[in-house]
């Protein structure tokens, strides 16, 4: 739900509203990722669980991380974190680590560096799981959240990202997204 909304046209092709918690943009097709440094960036990748692949909008974010040769840092869920690293499998990319909070690692398609994080609590469930996401947005550089809308988890992972100051761009599956232009509320806009 959002809250105190206002909404501006700032080009033809979208429109930005904004709430106290975010800022979505609606726009037709992918606009280009402006790169926040010149070096090889770490880029943590996120998203919902139900979703279990990426839509070509999406899918023209992701080819954008790739062409910059970044370093990605992606979890072992179902949904999201195994669509790309299908992706990135089939592209047969290599910069990438892949995080776990559990035992054993639940998905690591491509036999990638792993990076375990502790559980020393021995938490369960999405507490367990909130430690390798904490770990990612922690030794990231920027973000990107592919959301279905509704996933606390993801949810969850953006507002650390906030809390942290990082970079960070949101996307969903109906072209809404939050980019790196023009920050608001530690996220920033296309």
């Amino acid at each position: 739900m959002l809250v105190g909304v206002f909404r501006q046209n700032f080009r033809e092709d979208f429109t930005i509203e904004k709430s106290f918690a975010c800022a979505v943009i609606w726009h037709i097709e992918p606009l280009p990722l402006q790169k926040i440094s010149d070096s090889v960036m770490k880029v943590f990748i996120s998203g919902s669980i139900s979703k279990k692949s990426l839509t070509e909008n999406e899918l023209a974010y992701m080819e954008q991380i790739v062409e910059g040769k970044n370093t990605i840092l992606i979890g072992d869920a179902y949904g999201v974190d195994k669509a790309v690293q299908q992706i990135l499998v089939e592209n047969n990319y290599q910069q990438v680590m892949v995080y776990f909070s559990g035992e054993t690692v639940r998905n690591n398609l491509g036999n990638w560096q792993t990076k375990q994080i502790p559980n020393p609590e021995n938490l369960t469930g999405r507490s367990r799981y909130q430690l390798k996401d904490k770990a990612m947005a922690d030794d990231c550089d920027s973000g990107i959240m592919f959301w279905d809308g509704k996933s606390k988890g993801t949810q969850h992972n953006m507002d650390y990202m906030n809390k942290l100051d990082k970079y960070h761009l949101v996307v969903t599956s109906t072209g809404l997204g939050v980019g790196n232009m023009h920050k608001i509320n530690n996220m920033i806009i296309l």
